[in-house]
């Protein structure tokens, strides 16, 4: 495999600790560090990379819209829930389920 090509067992130790393991320009790219136009090169496995930043960011949304805009409005709905206390669990429960559905729509291409 492509894999096997690439490294050998005993020379993994060494190339971990340096910029040459395969997905290290990766996660940089997904900590937020700036890339070269090379390392943007050698990111080994660029449609994941794609579904994991959509994936996150419909998380995210799911998550913003749930707490932030539905949850108010079912709270106010109910007579019972227009309280603080009511208002906080109804928008935890809808941030929590937005959040859910961010999941499962992240990865549909």
């Amino acid at each position: 495999s492509t894999c096997e090509s690439r490294f050998k067992l005993g020379d993994f130790p060494k190339r971990a600790i340096t910029n040459k393991m395969p997905g290290s320009s990766y996660f940089k790219n997904h900590m937020g560090m700036t890339l070269t136009e090379q390392q943007f090169e050698d990111v080994p496995w660029p449609a994941t990379e794609l579904y994991v930043h959509v994936t996150q960011k419909t998380v995210q949304a799911g998550a913003l819209l749930g707490t932030a805009v539905f949850g108010p409005l079912g709270a106010l709905a109910r007579p019972s829930t227009r309280n603080t206390e009511g208002l906080l669990k109804t928008c935890g429960r809808y941030g929590r389920n937005g959040m859910l559905i961010g999941l499962g729509l992240g990865p549909v291409p």
